[in-house]
């Protein structure tokens, strides 16, 4: 769950909980309003019949019953229930006229929770001259609780109006307001693909801006690491070529030139003595395999071809030498530029690039063809490395492939790395390097 519903939410709950606890106290306050009404119009009506007998100056109850029935058309007497009695005589009693329809749209509920205690007021008065009269009033809370069962429901259809117009409202500002956790993701993604160039601009929440700029920090931190691990990897391929290549002359010089005088010598045995012609022809077959040796590993260290007659020939060696040695799959090298310009550096990270690509194609691909495709345009060097195989997840780029190498061996060149690979749709890699010395 996102956090814009997980917000939108939050605030429906609150909502929901402001409703039943305004609910909670409307129906309490309805309680007490109707018990109030209700003793308010019964005292109310005590008083009126009481002023109605005591005002009569006749015997006549006629005129009494008259006048008393008068007071029935008033509104707060049409709630009450009474009844005036002289000794056993009823001089006048009624009940409010009750409106049939409107208890069946007042919830059963609202009614248990808003009906108050029943009571009954009585007033006896002492006449002169006439026998005592006596004044019962039963309150009907009837019409007081459809009142607020009605203001009730109209407070309930308020609370659902502006709940379903504030959530969509909510929810607009809610997107809007998270604008800047999304290009804060946005942003983070970037960094976890490795450009650590990414910035976030200041924004107008603080919080925000307070992100943005500890962002920032990080982010300049990891730039600055990274260029320093490259300037390491820099010296340490510089390194690495200075030791290969050391290395491969002191091969071809001191080793390569002992195995040869091994040879001379036991050349020069065998003329002298014919009967150890055997032995010596064995030394001779010795002393050829190790100069094989010993050139296949100068060839790895350093290749001569490289130095001597430049990358376009060493290159075209290198796929010659893998097509022999895989006849199960054909490597095919296009090159559309001349190379003879290209500086020392970026030439021998061409060679290693392409060298490694073909070992983890042998190794891991299981493709049938490979194509190897370089050009130059605009001062910038292209190449392109794609097979035909078994492909690999987007997660196992970086994994246990020789990938890692080729793309910091590229980088300390200032150059740019793709991969491009889905399964058994084979590996594309895309690698663009500066041409010329002006970015050593």
């Amino acid at each position: 769950m996102n956090l814009s519903l997980r917000l939108i939410l939050a605030i429906l709950i609150l909502i929901v909980m402001v409703v039943f606890a305004g609910s909670f106290f409307a129906i309490h306050n309805a309680k007490r309003n109707i018990q109030g009404a209700l003793e308010r119009s019964s005292n109310l009506g005590l008083d009126l019949f009481s002023i109605a007998v005591i005002n009569n100056e006749t015997q006549d109850s006629e005129k009494l019953n008259i006048a008393l029935k008068q007071l029935k058309s008033l509104e707060s007497i049409e709630t009450l229930n009474v009844a005036v009695t002289q000794h056993s005589n009823t001089l006048i009693q009624f009940a409010p006229a009750l409106d049939q329809s409107r208890p069946q749209r007042i919830p059963g509920w609202f009614k248990d929770a808003v009906v108050p205690t029943p009571k009954e007021y009585v007033r006896r008065l002492v006449l002169p001259e006439q026998p005592p009269v006596t004044i019962r009033v039963v309150p009907n809370p009837g019409d007081q609780i459809f009142e607020s069962w009605r203001n009730l429901r109209l407070l309930f259809l308020l609370a659902i109006a502006f709940t379903l117009i504030a959530i969509p409202l909510i929810w607009l500002v809610i997107r809007i307001g998270l604008q800047p956790l999304n290009r804060v993701m946005t942003a983070l993604d970037v960094i976890r693909e490795g450009d650590f160039r990414q910035r976030l601009p200041d924004f107008n929440l603080t919080d925000i801006r307070h992100l943005s700029k500890r962002f920032n920090q990080m982010a300049e931190v990891l730039e600055e690491q990274k260029l320093e691990n490259r300037h390491l990897n820099v010296q340490m391929h510089e390194i690495q070529e200075n030791e290969r290549r050391y290395l491969a002359r002191e091969l071809h010089d001191e080793l390569g030139q002992s195995i040869n005088g091994i040879k001379s010598l036991a050349v020069s045995i065998a003329q002298q003595t014919p009967t150890q012609l055997q032995k010596m022809q064995d030394i001779r077959n010795i002393c050829d395999q190790m100069h094989d040796t010993v050139r296949n590993m100068i060839n790895r260290l350093r290749p001569e071809i490289l130095d001597e007659l430049g990358l376009a020939v060493a290159l075209g060696k290198l796929a010659d030498d893998w097509n022999t040695h895989h006849p199960d799959s054909f490597c095919a090298l296009n090159i559309q530029s001349s190379l003879d310009d290209v500086h020392e550096k970026t030439s021998i990270t061409i060679y290693r690039v392409v060298q490694e690509s073909l070992t983890n194609v042998a190794k891991h691909a299981e493709a049938e063809n490979v194509w190897v495709n370089i050009h130059v345009e605009n001062e910038v060097l292209h190449l392109v490395i794609q097979d035909n195989g078994i492909g690999i997840h987007e997660k196992e780029h970086y994994i246990g492939r020789g990938l890692p190498g080729i793309r910091e061996r590229v980088y300390a060149r200032h150059g740019e790395f793709v991969v491009d690979s889905e399964i058994n749709q084979g590996v594309k890699i895309n690698i663009t390097l500066p041409f010329g010395e002006n970015h050593d």
